[in-house]
């Protein structure tokens, strides 16, 4: 053919050319290396517990998946006794699993399956967890095609919110190993217990602390508060039950119909002291505030040892990560991290 015509014809289906990174004006490197932009980019998923519309970033995948017959030793996947055989759509049906679809799983060896996305809360999952609550997350299509079978049968980790809190630090591991193995690559600044001195470092994106930030006894003490509010919250609300029966007692004896009914009155903890908004730690920084993450607390002391030895950071106390495009998958997988494992602190003023 006329190569002419060709070149018309093709003129818009030819694939773009990829966009080199010097090619990139400042706004968009800046943009480039925006954890925050990256995680509000993903794609919109809904949450399945608590039906909240969020980035895919902020939410766990679950992805359902037929399981092999060796992963389910029960009378279900055994021959039955009588000489009949079950059905494909039974004995499929009576193998589904849900699997955390995280970036460290391992080698896949079912099926891809349908995703359903679960808040990543480790709160959450715990309380997806109990009572079958995880019902919820098998699909619609999954749930049509196990109709046949009970529900007890389909699989779920009983150590699941240990699981994904493994899966997550392993990621995070994974991802720092590089720049702590190579310290010539200065994605890793050194910096002194005091963190006045940041101010005069350009690129400042996060803290990591290699030590442990709180003493044991100010940890201890904060979990016997912990404790104690929960205590609390028990009793005003049995207090309040047996002033409810007893209201509803005298409201028995005097049933006098042109006298309004008693009032009742609900004892319960300030909304602020019972669920605290979720404490994330910061440092300032040229007028904004940039995360400090706790490696220990998060990470565990084996794997913070791990990390550090035999690096020129084996004795620091505080490292500084710099805010390149190289550094924005470390960034993403400390905050998913932290996010997981947050709790609630109360604000004293």
């Amino acid at each position: 053919m006329d190569p002419i015509a060709v070149e018309a014809r093709t003129k818009y289906k030819q694939p773009k050319p990829r966009q080199t990174f010097e090619k990139l004006t400042s706004f968009q490197k800046a943009l480039h290396a925006n954890p925050y932009a990256h995680a509000l980019a993903t794609p919109l998923r809904l949450c399945a517990s608590t039906s909240a519309l969020l980035p895919k970033h902020f939410l766990t995948p679950f992805e359902t998946q037929v399981a092999p017959p060796a992963q389910e030793p029960d009378e279900h996947t055994r021959p039955p006794q009588d000489g009949t055989s079950k059905s494909p759509l039974q004995s499929r049906a009576s193998k589904l699993q849900l699997v955390p679809t995280l970036p460290n799983n391992a080698p896949r060896t079912c099926r891809k399956g349908p995703t359903s996305f679960l808040i990543s809360r480790q709160s959450a999952l715990a309380f997806a967890s109990k009572k079958k609550g995880w019902h919820s997350l098998v699909s619609l299509r999954m749930q049509d095609k196990a109709r046949t079978t009970r529900r007890e049968s389909w699989l779920w980790r009983e150590n699941m919110v240990d699981h994904v809190l493994a899966e997550m630090r392993n990621s995070v591991v994974a991802k720092l190993h590089w720049p702590f193995q190579h310290a010539n690559s200065k994605l890793l600044l050194d910096v002194e217990d005091e963190l006045d001195c940041i101010d005069k470092i350009d690129g400042v994106s996060c803290v990591l602390y290699l030590r442990p930030v709180a003493q044991p006894r100010i940890v201890e003490l904060a979990n016997e508060i912990s404790a104690m509010e929960s205590r609390i919250h028990t009793l005003a609300s049995r207090v309040a039950e047996v002033r409810r029966q007893a209201l509803q007692s005298l409201e028995r004896l005097h049933n006098d119909q042109s006298r309004p009914p008693p009032q009742t009155y609900q004892l319960e903890m300030q909304p602020a002291l019972l669920h605290p908004p979720l404490y994330f730690p910061t440092v300032q920084y040229r007028g904004t505030e940039i995360p400090v993450y706790e490696l220990v607390e998060m990470l565990g002391e084996e794997n913070v040892g791990a990390l550090v030895r035999g690096t020129k950071w084996e004795g620091a106390v505080c490292v500084i990560v710099q805010r390149t495009y190289l550094t924005t998958g470390v960034q993403l997988a400390l905050s998913r991290l932290q996010g997981f494992i947050a709790e609630g602190r109360t604000v004293v003023t």
